[in-house]
């Protein structure tokens, strides 16, 4: 007998399990804390008129700006998630036995029509506000009622003539139950995805009003007033710089170039010093928290 279940091949793996040994968690952890990253970055700089690309940021730095993007939101669907997982163990617990028959049959219907419903909504919303975040999480959780609504039905539902269900309708369910959870997934992640570019715009369109705070001051010596009337002319000493404008802070740098705003607000425009321009100079002040009074 131990000679026998020796021989016999291994059991297959399911799906996940495949899926999990070509792509490791930690991979689709740092994979979704990059796009987040990057997502919220590009939506700020985006409002200045800068693209993300111009940048050169390294991946390091899309993942330490992946945090503060991503941390309410995510801890506000884990308090959601761990609320809905006691609720539904709750209700499950209530709806066991023979006398609770019809009512578990009522309310996986009511239950599966009510998530049916907004996952329509939530289809029929991201068309009509294409910017509307909140869609998704409508969508998912439509897709978290009727996985719920499934569970009830599945756990239920006794058997039609009293044998075990057939093997086609238990893959059915089964099928319906991936779909649902993908939808849930895809719909959690594009409801972040979106809140995290609306934050980023936000607090663009905010330093936009008020001023950037907490960045370098900056002096720009120039040969010619190129950016108005200059706060300062220097002496012939200063040659070839005869003009000081001191009124910019640094927004952001690259490698090729100097990306800076106005101090005081409002900000209404973009100044790009290239390094290389022989016609202007810049010079980083040390680092002090930029005053926008």
């Amino acid at each position: 007998m131990e000679e026998h279940s020796e021989r016999q091949p291994p059991a297959g793996k399911t799906f996940l399990e495949k899926a999990a040994i070509v792509v490791a968690p930690g991979t689709v952890i740092l994979a979704l804390l990059y796009y987040m990253g990057r997502t919220r970055m590009n939506a700020y700089y985006s409002v200045f008129g800068i693209s993300v690309g111009e940048l050169g940021l390294s991946t390091e730095e899309y993942l330490l700006a992946s945090p503060n993007a991503t941390f309410f939101p995510l801890w506000i669907l884990l308090l959601v998630g761990l609320f809905a997982v006691l609720l539904f163990g709750l209700v499950d617990r209530r709806l066991v036995g023979h006398g609770v028959r019809r009512r578990r049959r009522r309310m996986w219907r009511a239950v599966g029509t009510l998530g049916g419903l907004l996952l329509l909504l939530a289809f029929a919303a991201s068309y009509r506000w294409p910017g509307w975040y909140v869609a998704p999480l409508v969508g998912a959780l439509g897709a978290l009622l009727a996985s719920f609504a499934l569970h009830l039905r599945r756990g239920g539902q006794p058997p039609d003539h009293g044998g075990p269900r057939p093997p086609a309708r238990n893959r059915l369910w089964s099928i319906v139950g991936a779909v649902l959870m993908a939808l849930m997934t895809l719909s959690l992640f594009s409801g972040v995805a979106w809140y995290v570019d609306s934050a980023g715009r936000a607090v663009a369109l905010r330093d936009l009003r008020t001023g950037p705070a907490h960045r370098p001051r900056v002096l720009l010596y120039t040969s010619t007033p190129a950016l108005g009337a200059p706060d300062r002319t220097l002496s012939a000493g200063h040659h070839p710089y005869r003009y000081l404008y001191d009124r910019f802070t640094v927004l952001t740098t690259s490698d090729s170039r100097y990306y800076l705003v106005p101090r005081r607000p409002p900000v209404r425009k973009l100044v790009v010093v290239r390094r290389d321009d022989a016609t202007m100079r810049v010079e980083v002040m040390a680092f002090q928290t930029v005053s926008t009074e």
